[in-house]
């Protein structure tokens, strides 16, 4: 099989170059905001006073080294460049997946360069006397952008990478489906109404225990917060919930999990701080909520998955395990240039899946 040129970059057409540029920006502003919190809590204590001062200095750094790290940058992603598009890659075995991280690490590596860019252009903005420098700072920092947006587009997959990915997609899909237990008749409605229902209960709670002394304009303060709250809990069950459902990858499952304890750490949190703070009712009522939403999760008894997070959850996940079938299945037909309307028999049908708009071929 001919390895060459041509076949190579026929199998490999980059992708747009908007795609490319929405990931150098979302990763600019990743990096960005990891340096400001860096700046607003450094290890001396959180004084958001000081946050102005610390940036003026990181500046003076920033600015008595940009010039070489633009030239360090510079020479890299001409490097990356060359490598990407130069025949010795096209001739090696594993060219798809040295374009692939060259155009990755060319993305993060303008991101990680982003927050120095942000700090020395306000510099500039805000004292005349280094206004400029923008003059030569960001013609230099526009190419930069340019290049890694360009070396982005390559970040793509051939067409054999991409039918084989998602037939394994395919597979572990319709393994999902087939382990997926009987859902509730509703999904985002039931967890939107279990934190309401969760709100309302956490303010009766602490009406009844202040023995409703406290003004309605507060009553209906904190039964807003609990309703947030509470909507924070019912989303990190069913999101727990529906990572194990949706995957058999352990790492998107252990994902899952994490989010959920997260969620309720932040809740047993406010639980203790509102306790040392001397309002035990709301600590009782965020800890009957916690408990609530975490048994709703737990409860499997099937004549209550209608009304239970549970429930919803794998409805919710048998939906996005449709549309992740249907979309697996356009994008095949698509690679393999089939017709629609042709695919699988009524043996793949599974319970709590919607088939009716798949085409059954008749005998």
């Amino acid at each position: 099989m001919n390895s060459g040129p041509e076949q190579y970059s026929s199998e490999l057409s980059p992708r747009s170059p908007w795609k490319a540029t929405v990931e150098v920006m979302l990763f600019s502003l990743i990096f960005c905001a990891l340096a400001a919190i860096i700046l607003a809590f450094p290890l001396g204590g959180v004084e958001l006073s000081m946050v102005w001062q610390r940036a003026a200095v990181a500046v003076s750094v920033a600015s008595e080294h940009i010039g070489v790290t633009l030239g360090v940058y510079a020479t890299t992603f001409l490097a990356f460049y060359g490598v990407v598009i130069g025949a010795q890659i096209n001739r090696s075995r594993m060219a798809n997946q040295t374009q692939r991280f060259l155009s990755l690490t060319s993305e993060l590596l303008f991101g990680t360069l982003a927050p120095a860019i942000g700090l020395i252009t306000i510099a500039c903005i805000e004292n005349p006397s280094r206004a400029g420098a923008l003059f030569a700072f960001l013609p230099a920092t526009a190419i930069l952008f340019v290049v890694a947006t360009v070396l982005g587009t390559f970040l793509v997959f051939s067409e054999s990478e991409r039918r084989d990915s998602l037939r394994r997609a395919l597979s572990q899909v319709r393994q999902n489906q087939m382990v997926l237990p009987r859902a509730g008749r509703y999904g985002m409605p039931v967890i939107f109404c279990h934190a309401a229902t969760l709100a309302v209960i956490g303010t009766l709670i602490t009406g009844i225990f202040n023995g409703w002394t406290i003004q309605p304009s507060i009553m209906a303060l904190l039964g807003s917060m609990y309703f947030v709250v509470a909507g924070g809990f019912a989303a990190g069950s069913a999101f727990a919930v529906i990572s194990r459902q949706t995957t058999q990858d352990a790492f998107d499952k252990v994902f899952g999990t994490v989010i959920s304890v997260i969620i309720f750490s932040a809740g047993a949190f406010l639980a203790v701080s509102s306790l040392l703070s001397g309002l035990w009712s709301v600590t009782i009522s965020l800890v009957a909520m916690i408990v609530l939403s975490v048994s709703s999760a737990r409860t499997k008894y099937a004549r209550l998955r209608n009304a239970t997070i549970y429930g919803a959850a794998t409805h919710v996940s048998a939906q996005s395990i449709s549309t992740e079938l249907s979309r697996i299945k356009k994008r095949l037909r698509e690679l393999n240039g089939e017709p629609e309307g042709i695919w699988l028999p009524r043996s793949t049908q599974i319970r709590n899946i919607d088939t009716s708009a798949i085409r059954i071929p008749r005998s």
